[in-house]
């Protein structure tokens, strides 16, 4: 596995962070412990052509972070892990793999691209002056636009409903439903968190972590009525720039979803793959005619938004 999702997996894959979920998450996870690797997994009914928009639900052990995560959800090797779920009953799907590895054993197909932008800047003026004038003035617009939002870092313990429900109006405008997090999540994951304020009223909030010089864009909350006035997406992507560079951070993980936007301000797709198989042949040669509609199919122009590209 790479350095960004190694990382991401050892400091989230412990005790703590598990037992963090169980009180935060209805999703009822099974942590897999064995000798040669380790897993994490929970049961679902997926529409397995999500990406096609059609709807066809079928009960599946999905093994991944039951929190919106773009990483995969074992360590080890992946042989090891695919011979034991064939002698278990039932559906497995092994979500937001770094590689293809063999194609033989199991189907693969590709599913949300994460979004990364290397960070070479020595300041966010050095990140401006690298842009082609287009997206260099589309970003000026914007943080123009946000000149009366006041921004803060919350204490955690200061996460408040008003916050939650801007968590909760994203998750509902969501092409792809994610499980839903309670607030406990965001009053006790070890994270930092930013607020957008309208004078006192929060409008926006985004949740950030740091891990091995990678921020990572974990979660994020918005009221819709205020996107246009202050282009607040916008805003809130072109913050978590500002942040990863302020902070000498290597990468900053953007994560999956909004892809054009992303590309705009300078990110590139790093593919992500889901691996499906059962333990029954029938079933087996049915997933290989279903994986073409089960995965995630974009065809985005590239963007040439540096100067020196």
């Amino acid at each position: 596995m790479n350095s960004l999702s190694e990382s991401m997996f050892y400091n989230l894959f412990n005790d703590d962070f598990f037992e963090l979920l169980k009180k935060s998450s209805n999703f009822p996870f099974r942590v897999v412990t064995k000798t040669n690797y380790k897993c994490i997994e929970y049961d679902i009914n997926l529409n397995i052509l999500t990406f096609c928009k059609l709807y066809f639900p079928i009960k599946i052990t999905v093994i991944g972070f039951p929190v919106s995560i773009c990483e995969k959800g074992y360590a080890g090797n992946l042989d090891d892990i695919i011979k034991d779920y064939r002698k278990r009953k039932g559906i497995f799907l092994f979500l937001n793999d770094d590689k293809i590895y063999s194609k033989e054993s199991y189907r693969t197909g590709k599913t949300l691209p994460v979004c990364i932008l290397n960070n070479t800047f020595t300041c966010f003026d050095d990140y401006l002056s690298m842009l082609r004038s287009h997206y260099r003035r589309r970003i000026k617009i914007a943080l123009i636009k946000s000149k009366e939002l006041i921004i803060k870092k919350i204490d955690k313990e200061n996460f408040t409903d008003e916050m939650y429900n801007l968590y909760l109006n994203i998750l509902k405008s969501s092409d792809y439903p994610l499980e839903k997090l309670s607030s406990k999540f965001f009053k006790l994951f070890d994270s930092e968190i930013y607020c957008f304020f309208e004078g006192n009223k929060p409008i926006a909030f985004i949740q950030l972590k740091e891990i091995d010089k990678t921020l990572h864009f974990i979660f994020g909350g918005m009221d819709y009525k205020y996107r246009d006035k202050y282009d607040l997406y916008y805003n809130m992507l072109i913050f978590i720039i500002k942040k990863g560079i302020e902070d000498n951070c290597n990468i900053i993980n953007l994560g999956q979803t909004a892809e054009k936007s992303k590309m705009r301000i300078g990110c590139k797709l790093q593919d992500k793959y889901m691996h499906i198989l059962s333990g029954n042949k029938i079933i087996d040669f049915i997933l290989i005619k279903l994986i073409k509609l089960l995965e995630y199919k974009y065809s985005l122009e590239r963007m040439r938004v540096f100067k020196d590209e």
